[in-house]
């Protein structure tokens, strides 16, 4: 597949056959997302590789408990918890997935970040913007594209986190690290098609 045929059929796919997938080819994965622009060339990434069974199971059990929990809260009205409750397959569906790679980072401050925090403190408080997140967040598109491109399914998941504190536990993440995302990957279990781009009018601007 050429790039843009790997960006058009990159879909999240969370079924998938029980072939296993290959070291090698989470090395290859692995390689492409290091390649991705970070803030600082701080490469802040880190994967964890789990074929593990029964370490994806226990992550799926904390993640259960985790929206029990969230459910179950009384700061939460009842139908937002509904809301939530249906949320709950796409927060474990991978627990049949062939492997699954948690994409960790480490918790950097920029010096931009630390300059401009000192200089406006209330207004560096405030920002939503974490460069260090959106590195991380590049990497983890690279893996995607890479795991496309060499016919695996994958699935960016971030609801799993609700849960981060238990699955750093099961994972042993030094304390110096965060979870951003767990990515299950496997051969899709049926034909993934590509996806339609949304119109250039509706989301792009041109300033002359």
């Amino acid at each position: 597949m050429d790039f843009f045929e790997v960006v058009y059929r990159r879909r999240s796919v969370r079924r998938y056959k029980p072939e296993p997938v290959p070291i090698e080819d989470i090395k290859k994965m692995i390689e492409i997302a290091s390649l991705a622009p970070s803030a600082h060339n701080l490469k802040p990434w880190r994967f964890i590789i789990v074929y593990n069974r029964e370490i994806i199971k226990n992550i799926v059990e904390a993640v259960h408990k985790s929206v029990n929990a969230v459910v179950s809260s009384k700061n939460v009205p009842k139908d937002l918890a509904q809301k939530y409750e249906r949320l709950r397959y796409y927060f474990t569906f991978y627990i049949d997935a062939p492997v699954i790679i948690v994409i960790c980072g480490e918790k950097v401050i920029t010096p931009s970040r630390e300059a401009v925090r000192l200089a406006f403190p209330e207004k560096s408080s405030a920002s939503p913007v974490n460069s260090i997140e959106q590195s991380i967040s590049a990497a983890t598109e690279n893996l995607i594209l890479t795991a496309t491109a060499l016919g695996y399914g994958s699935c960016w998941t971030t609801g799993p986190l609700v849960a981060s504190d238990d699955i750093k536990k099961i994972l042993n993440v030094p304390d110096n690290q965060d979870i951003y995302a767990i990515i299950p990957l496997g051969k899709p279990d049926k034909e993934v098609t590509p996806k339609k781009p949304q119109k250039f009018e509706e989301i792009a601007q041109i300033i002359k």
